[in-house]
């Protein structure tokens, strides 16, 4: 991958994606999707720990959510006219690969497409693979996007390596209820310090690509990064929570707690305050260090992506290991945190 020369970031990614100065990330050269940078253990944690607690399988419920997310997105990484041409062969199955690409460059792990008869079915392998439910999403789409039709998909492990079917069926069905819905978002100053070069935060010098693995890495904790619209996340936790009831949204609080304050105590140098979390695309704080005081107060988060996971964040980076937290939604494009400890404090 190309480098830029300022701050080392791939030059592919810096075209395909936009940091506004108001904290925003998205997906270009349209700006149709909003996207977050997470970590993938911390995903993995949030989806196994509910179907621990639960005692089921929540996949279909985040592979039929990311399958619409998936659907724009496609629309926004394949320009319009090449969209328009994808009936010609070659042109469709150069957007499969374009696609293959993307995955890579934005850490989803490493794809290769197997098999492709236009209008028909597609096979792919992933390995390794962000989280097998939502790249069966990412697949499924970006399919019924190219083909201009429905598809059955179904998929399964061997070994390590995870293999997607996706075949053409007119009856398929659709969970109308997954609706996506766009995030408000309001003016928040990120005040990022942006490469001379290409223009993205200079923060992201840190990331590592490597596209033998499809991975992003971030150099300061090992950890492996993914991008993910905030579309299909917002779906799943919405709907879980309407069929499973509200202790969702306060276990995928504690859950991020958890990882987070696993990582604060691994990497004290980096989770010393709230910075990190606008370059991630997740939130602008008010305050990046507030006091005891403020944090009992509340702090406020612009253009916040998820209220129970930002809570957790704040709560494990700003708190203690007593710490108890709360949020709400003063007005649109605001989540409120407050944090005290277990004490009332």
């Amino acid at each position: 991958m190309l480098e830029c020369r300022g701050c080392g970031v791939s030059r592919l990614f810096s075209l395909s994606n936009r940091w506004t100065d108001d904290g925003i990330l998205l997906s270009m050269p349209r700006g149709l999707a909003r996207l977050i940078v997470m970590e993938r253990e911390h995903m993995v944690e949030i989806f196994q720990g509910i179907e621990e607690k639960l005692g089921l399988s929540i996949d279909m419920i985040i592979i039929e959510a990311k399958r619409k997310d998936a659907y724009v997105y496609v629309q926004d990484i394949i320009p319009p006219l090449l969209g328009r041409l994808l009936h010609i062969p070659l042109l469709r199955r150069f957007a499969y690969y374009a696609m293959v690409m993307q995955a890579s460059l934005i850490g989803l792990g490493k794809v290769k497409l197997l098999e492709h008869r236009r209008g028909e079915r597609l096979v792919g392998r992933i390995h390794p693979v962000y989280y097998h439910a939502l790249f069966c999403g990412d697949a499924w789409g970006a399919f019924e996007n190219f083909e201009g039709l429905s598809g059955e998909m179904s998929f399964a492990f061997f070994g390590k390596d995870l293999f997607i079917n996706i075949q053409a069926a007119q009856d398929a069905q659709v969970e109308e209820r997954l609706l996506l819905r766009e995030l408000p978002t309001i003016v928040a100053p990120a005040g990022y310090e942006r490469c001379r070069v290409c223009g993205l935060p200079i923060e992201l010098s840190n990331f590592r690509w490597e596209p033998e693995t499809g991975r992003i890495l971030d150099s300061r904790t090992g950890e492996w990064l993914f991008m993910q619209g905030t579309r299909a996340l917002d779906a799943v936790c919405r709907e879980l929570e309407y069929e499973l009831g509200e202790e969702i949204p306060r276990l995928v609080s504690e859950l991020t707690w958890k990882f987070f304050r696993r990582m604060k105590v691994e990497h004290p140098e980096f989770f010393t305050d709230l910075t990190f979390m606008k370059v991630r695309g997740i939130g602008v704080p008010e305050n990046e260090t507030p006091t005891p005081e403020e944090l009992r107060e509340g702090v406020n988060i612009r253009n916040g992506f998820n209220g129970p996971i930002l809570a957790g964040m704040v709560a494990a980076v700003c708190g203690g290991e007593d710490a108890k937290w709360d949020w709400d939604t003063p007005s649109p494009g605001i989540i409120k945190v407050r944090v005290g400890n277990s004490a009332g404090t």
